[in-house]
């Protein structure tokens, strides 16, 4: 594999790997909203109770 080909590879993978970083970053970031939206509606209930 040449010294260009290797680059090209590394570059793509860095990419990839940026890529599904960032994917699972907004995942956790949407879990979490997802989670704080479920509990806040739970809490008001209690405090009316």
């Amino acid at each position: 594999m040449s010294a260009g080909a290797a680059a090209h590879f590394w570059n793509q993978g860095y990419q990839n790997v940026r890529v599904v970083l960032g994917g699972l970053g907004a995942l956790k970031k949407a879990g979490f909203i997802m989670v704080r939206q479920d509990t806040r509606p739970q809490h008001r209930q209690q405090y009316k109770k």
